[in-house]
């Protein structure tokens, strides 16, 4: 990506996630993973057309801000792992008032 990035904040998306163990492992609440995986598949359709709309301009790049920790490190997790062709940047930023 260059020097022009689109951003997009992202908002209220832990509710559905649990942060367990020492290695602090995010994975979706007990019997909430039907909905978990549903709001992320949506997440990860929105990236895939935000960048899909963006191809066509090589020096722009797209940035998500997730202001829930448990949600970044979640979509970045499940990106790295499963999703590598959705080449954006996640990162966490806390909400300031």
């Amino acid at each position: 990506a260059g020097p022009c990035r689109v951003i997009e904040a992202k908002w209220g998306y832990g509710g559905l996630l649990d942060v367990t163990g020492m290695n602090m492992e995010v994975s979706p609440l007990p019997g909430r993973e039907r909905a978990a995986t549903a709001t992320y598949q949506r997440l990860f359709n929105q990236a895939a057309a935000q960048l899909g709309r963006l191809s066509p301009f090589p020096e722009v790049g797209l940035v998500w801000y997730f202001e829930n920790w448990a949600s970044h490190i979640f979509m970045w997790s499940t990106v790295n792992a499963g999703a590598p062709f959705l080449d954006f940047d996640i990162e966490h930023r806390p909400y300031e008032a």
